[in-house]
């Protein structure tokens, strides 16, 4: 089948995403409560009638020089590799694993990066020299997997939940859209490009994009589409996104639930356990059914008691369970209040990781670590520093983890030119605001359904501060009432944000 590749969005700094659908929370629907009754966290979003994971072997050709990727791409005279999705393909015999800390991988020169010719060598102030290798080049991925449609009445949509660095996305010989940000989920709406039987879709993944500017964390750098893909087939009138926002009042707890849906759709809401059986029912007005659980006598939430409750949404297509807990949070002065008691937490960072994976763990993977750190008496993870895979978030509610859910923008980098005014000169850069809130909002999008566990927002790391951490943060405020942390405002003095923190203090600080 026959592509035009012809688009350039990776290297276009106005170009975010072309055709991405809006962010959304993330939840797994299922066509009843029967059929989701007994099913295990880690196995939820394969054993639903409604999502078909297509991870497994797809057909992949890996192109050390970008100038060697057919713009006119014809999939039948490919001669394919074949690769496991999810994967990284540094991982995989294809091109090495590169850990960078502070500087970029290319040169400083934003929002430009390499495109079809080597990064060369470069100067890194810290370093002290022109960094080598200078034949590192912007290797790109080429993917193809065959899916079957059965009913085209139904709204496919495909849900990629992490690529590095962008991926664009064809079906059936049709550009279907673009996207960047490595760490969160890139959604698609194939409805207009499928047909019944066997359907070809081709994913161009490559190692940079103008957003690489804003993922310079330590770490290991990974390219691929290394977390879960999964075709969601649901009803056009369905369930779009779900809200869910408890209220302290006293003694008692209110909780509102919305769903997002098609106008006079019906809506039955369940909450149940410990002592509570709630159902209430609406109908959709302008796209929401709305309904509020009143006076509401829980056991709150906290991790060494992590109790959670049932919540169903069910409508004529579908039951859509989550697990939610009861929790506030005050900041008085400089006290940290969790549930009106003052908390310290025991935390570690923890970065999405395997040893022979990379960037790809599995579910029982992220069980492990998270069982791990219960193990060692860690009640705290900070997902450095970018999103994690979603289900980290509802395992931690499960086990009684607090979570500080970060951001993925870090331009440390930056850092390593030590030009004036150093730190803060994208973070600060105006022109940079559009890429900053749409990380952002997605971030928050994406997991406020599951916020139980989260403690603190956080608005990245190593970055500077300016009138970019200044939005983010007032986005964060204007939809969440859970305080936003940002390391980088110790260094700023910016006083702005909710929480601050010392990356690194030295030992004689510790003990003053």
């Amino acid at each position: 089948m026959k592509y035009n590749l012809q688009s350039q969005y990776y290297s276009d700094f106005n170009t975010i995403d072309v055709n991405r659908l809006p962010g959304r929370s993330y939840f797994i629907p299922y066509a009843s409560r029967a059929e989701q009754e007994g099913v295990p966290l880690t196995e939820k979003r394969y054993r639903s009638s409604l999502v078909k994971c297509l991870n497994g072997n797809w057909d992949f050709k890996y192109y050390n020089d970008p100038k060697d990727l057919p713009l006119a791409l014809d999939t039948d005279s490919v001669e394919f590799d074949t690769i496991d999705v999810p994967s990284v393909w540094q991982y995989r015999g294809y091109s090495h694993p590169m850990y960078l800390n502070v500087r970029y991988p290319f040169a400083y020169n934003p929002p430009n990066i390499p495109t079809t010719e080597p990064v060369g060598r470069y100067f890194s102030a810290m370093d002290g020299f022109k960094t080598a290798p200078a034949d590192e080049m912007n290797h790109v991925g080429l993917y193809r997997t065959f899916f079957d449609v059965k009913d085209t009445s139904k709204r496919h949509v495909v849900s990629f939940l992490g690529v590095c660095s962008c991926i664009e996305v064809h079906l059936n010989g049709q550009f279907v859209g673009y996207s960047e940000e490595s760490h969160n989920t890139a959604e698609f709406n194939l409805t207009p490009y499928i047909h019944e039987g066997s359907n070809e879709m081709v994913c161009i993944v490559r190692r940079w994009c103008n957003g690489t500017y804003l993922e310079c964390q330590d770490m290991f750098r990974n390219n691929g589409i290394f977390r879960d893909v999964l075709l969601r087939i649901t009803d056009i009138n369905d369930v779009w996104d779900l809200d869910f926002k408890t209220r302290c009042l006293g003694e008692a707890y209110s909780a509102d639930v919305t769903a997002y849906i098609a106008d006079n759709e019906p809506v039955k809401f369940t909450l149940e356990g410990n002592g509570i059986s709630q159902s209430l029912e609406a109908k959709a007005i302008e796209g929401q059914a709305k309904v509020c659980f009143q006076d509401l006598d829980v056991i709150e939430w906290n991790a060494e008691n992590p109790v959670l409750y049932d919540l169903y949404i069910e409508t004529r297509y579908s039951c859509t369970h989550q697990r939610v807990g009861f929790k506030h949070i005050d900041v008085k002065g400089n006290l940290y209040l969790f549930n009106d008691h003052r908390i310290k937490f025991k935390g570690v960072n923890h970065h999405d990781t395997d040893a022979r994976n990379g960037y790809c763990m599995t579910a029982k993977e992220i069980e492990r670590d998270l069982l791990v750190c219960k193990k060692f008496n860690i009640d705290t993870i900070r997902t450095s520093h970018y999103a994690p895979d979603p289900l980290l978030i509802e395992l931690a509610a499960e086990l009684g983890i607090y979570i500080v859910d970060e951001v993925d923008i870090e331009t440390h980098g930056v850092f390593a030119m030590k030009l004036p005014p150093s730190y803060n000169r994208i973070s600060n850069d105006s022109r940079w605001r559009t890429h900053y809130l749409s990380r952002t909002q997605r971030h928050y999008l994406r997991d406020k359904l599951l916020s139980t566990p989260i403690i603190m927002w956080s608005l990245g790391n190593e970055s500077g501060g300016g009138c970019n951490t200044d939005a983010t943060y007032n986005y964060f405020k204007s939809v969440s009432d859970i305080p936003v942390h940002y390391e980088s405002e110790i260094y700023t003095r910016r006083k702005a944000y909710d929480i601050a923190s010392r990356m690194y203090p030295p030992v004689k600080e510790l003990h003053e």
